[in-house]
C-alpha cells in the first residue's frame, strides 16, 4: 500500500493566515455592528427646524414641507429628506477639484428639467 502525505507549501499557509485575520476582522466587525443595533432607545430624527423626534416619518415629513427644501427639485427627486431626518448634512465632505477642459465638456453640460 502506498501511503500519501499531504504537505502545505509556505504560499498555501500565508494565504490561510491572511484569510484567518481577513475571518477574524469581519467577525469581530458583525458582532460590533450588532451589539450596537440592538440598543432598546429610540433613535432620534432630526426635523428640519433642528428639534429631534423619535418618529422618523414625522421627520421626513417635516422636511418635505420646508420652504428651503421645497426650493431646490433635486432634493426631493432623491429622497434627501430621510438623509437629512438621519441627520446627515454633508458637513465635512469634500468635493474633487475637476480640470477645466472637463468642466467645459458638452456631455456635462446642464440641461433643462421638466417641470
Amino acid at each position: 500500500m502506498t501511503s500519501y502525505v499531504r504537505t502545505t507549501s509556505p504560499a498555501q499557509v500565508r494565504s490561510l493566515s491572511t484569510f484567518g485575520k481577513h475571518l477574524q476582522r469581519s467577525v469581530l466587525t458583525a458582532a460590533l455592528l450588532a451589539a450596537a443595533s440592538t440598543g432598546s432607545e429610540a433613535q432620534p430624527y432630526v426635523r428640519a427646524d433642528g428639534s429631534t423626534t423619535d418618529d422618523l416619518e414625522a421627520a421626513r415629513a417635516s422636511w418635505r414641507l420646508d420652504a428651503e427644501f421645497n426650493g431646490n427639485v433635486g432634493l426631493g427627486a432623491i429622497n434627501a429628506d430621510a438623509a437629512y431626518a438621519l441627520g446627515f448634512t454633508g458637513k465635512g465632505a469634500r468635493a474633487p477639484r475637476l480640470p477645466s477642459s472637463v468642466l467645459t465638456s458638452a456631455r456635462l453640460q446642464p440641461t433643462s428639467l421638466p417641470r
